[in-house]
């Protein structure tokens, strides 16, 4: 038996063939299982992080850049309607038998022609208002028969139609009808009698 001890009895006579670790290749297996089940695991400086602690620190350092670079910006202001609650007083009247309407105020349009050149649009206002007519609208523009006139179109109080209406109203030469649109205008001729169409030829 002694001739046939194992080269570790020779190496080391204090190891016997029962004390010799049977599972050494079990174990070499089992360390290699153990580096290879955590893959995502990752090794910085001896320290174990793992990969998805990596990923969720790096995404709250990102939102925190995206954040402040936010907070640098002018803040962002919205105009919202508010509605206001309240109450409609009621109106007292100090006559019981009192009762009337409110008209509109509307304008009455006209056509100027046969004004010079030479007028003015402050010389018109100035000779209507100084007759008591109230002007809304006055507008001059050229005449297309001739450059010695223009033409004008004028916007009064509707209660002060009669006055610009009336004769020897307007000086000489100056011509005032009623303001047409263009589709009234256009239509006039069709709307004339055959008599007057042929008249006018």
């Amino acid at each position: 038996m002694s001739c046939q001890q194992s080269y570790a009895t020779k190496v080391n006579p204090h190891i016997t063939p029962d004390s010799i670790p049977v599972s050494s290749t079990d174990s070499t297996t089992h360390s290699y299982s153990l580096q290879m089940r955590s893959p995502e695991s990752e090794i910085y400086n001896g320290t174990v992080k793992d990969s998805q602690q990596t990923h969720d620190t790096l995404r709250t350092n990102v939102l925190a850049n995206i954040d402040d670079s936010h907070k640098n910006d002018e803040p962002t202001t919205f105009k919202i309607p508010v509605r206001l609650q309240g109450a409609t007083a009621a109106v007292q009247s100090t006559d019981d038998n009192f009762f009337t309407g409110v008209s509109r105020k509307r304008s009455a349009r006209y056509y100027l022609s046969g004004i010079d050149s030479k007028s003015t649009r402050s010389g018109i206002m100035t000779y209507l208002e100084s007759r008591n007519v109230q002007v809304t609208y006055l507008r001059l523009f050229q005449s297309r028969n001739s450059l010695r006139y223009v033409s004008a179109k004028l916007n009064v109080s509707e209660n002060c139609a009669n006055i610009i209406e009336g004769e020897n109203f307007w000086p000489n030469g100056v011509r005032c009808r009623c303001w047409l649109s263009n589709q009234a205008w256009y239509q006039r001729g069709s709307e004339a009698p055959s008599d007057q169409k042929q008249g006018e030829k």
